[in-house]
Parts: C-alpha cells; sequence; structure tokens
C-alpha cells in the first residue's frame, strides 16, 4: 500500500505535469485526477483544492533552489567560481524536474494568489549575485569600475532570459550548458586580469 507521502508526491507530479504547460487557474481537481489516473476522491484527500497543490509545488521548488544554492556553495571560496556553480546547478535543477518548473510558471504567473508569501524571484536572485560579486570586488577580483547592482542585474536578467528562450523551445537538456556558457561569458567581462573563475578551486 503506498503511504500518504508517497502519494502526496504522485499528486505532485501528476499536478506539475499540467502545470508546466498550463497556468494553475486553468486546471481542476478532475484535471489533476485524469494525469494521476485515479478518483477526485483519492486527490481530494490530499489536497483540498488545486491552490494548494500550487503551494506545496512552491515549497518544492523553493527547497530545490536551496539545495542548487548549497551546491553552488560547494564550488569554493572564490564568489565567481561559486556564481557560476550556482546558475549551473540552478539550470540542472530546472530541467531535469518538472516539478521546478511548474513551481517557477506559478510564481510567475499565480503569485497574487499566495500573497503571503510574498514571492519575488529576480529579487531573490539579485540579492545573492550582488553578495557574491560584493565578495568579489573585496577580493580584488573584479575589474576596476564594475559596479556590483548594474553587474548583478545583468546576470541575473541574462539567466532568467536564458530560462525563457529555452522554455520556448522545450529544449530543456539544453539548459545547463547554455546557462553556464552565458553566466561564464559575463563573468569574463567582469573579473580582473588572471585566473578564470572557473579554473579556481
Amino acid at each position: 500500500m503506498i503511504s500518504d507521502p508517497d502519494r502526496r508526491q504522485e499528486i505532485l507530479a501528476a499536478a506539475a505535469s499540467l502545470l508546466v504547460s498550463t497556468p494553475l487557474a486553468d486546471v481542476t481537481l478532475d484535471d489533476v485526477a485524469q494525469a494521476l489516473r485515479e478518483p477526485v476522491r483519492d486527490v481530494g484527500r490530499h489536497f483540498g483544492s488545486v491552490r494548494e497543490i500550487g503551494a506545496a509545488i512552491l515549497d518544492a521548488e523553493g527547497d530545490s533552489m536551496r539545495e542548487a544554492q548549497r551546491v553552488g556553495a560547494a564550488a569554493g571560496s572564490d564568489p565567481l567560481a561559486v556564481l557560476q556553480a550556482t546558475f549551473r546547478a540552478v539550470a540542472v535543477n530546472i530541467s531535469s524536474r518538472p516539478i521546478v518548473r511548474a513551481g517557477i510558471r506559478i510564481a510567475q504567473e499565480s503569485r497574487h494568489l499566495y500573497p503571503e508569501r510574498r514571492i519575488d524571484p529576480f529579487r531573490t536572485w539579485k540579492a545573492f549575485v550582488v553578495g557574491q560579486l560584493e565578495l568579489a570586488k573585496s577580493a580584488g577580483r573584479l575589474r576596476p569600475g564594475v559596479e556590483c547592482e548594474s553587474a548583478a542585474w545583468l546576470i541575473v536578467s541574462s539567466g532568467l532570459g536564458t530560462k525563457e528562450l529555452v522554455a520556448f523551445t522545450g529544449r530543456w537538456d539544453e539548459l545547463p550548458q547554455l546557462m553556464a556558457d552565458t553566466i561564464g561569458q559575463i563573468v569574463a567581462l567582469l573579473e580582473a586580469d588572471g585566473e578564470p573563475a572557473c579554473g579556481k578551486a
């Protein structure tokens, strides 16, 4: 017999398969039940509404993004290497997990349904990038004149743009390399002369 946590995960996976391409407002519990190939009462026993399912998907997406940041932090002491490793880990996370892509879509399109969460992915990632760039600047790793806030805007916008272009084609397997190339090129423009960030431990 399937345990309640496992059944919840199955329901979330079924819902995510719909929500990666359909707005939350257009999905019903009946739709999720059909994707799961189970009676709607089975879905309703675990989630009272699609909004509840969306909240659980947002939780899963947030947890996975924090884990991606931990993976990036393991890249070493160089903040520019950490920056690149984190964006690559995030890209792998997005490309390999539909529940993450569904969570991103919900955060973009349906955040008004979750006012208590104060969802703002751009602000969150910009703060992270500014922090890494300021560490790099204090260590003399950036070119003179680099302004961390403006550079962070460029990096985050480029990362989000790369993700959106891949979403348009649906070729998610290409995202990690494209993201690595995009962020790597920007870092190469920002860093001071010397050993590239990707070559540091």
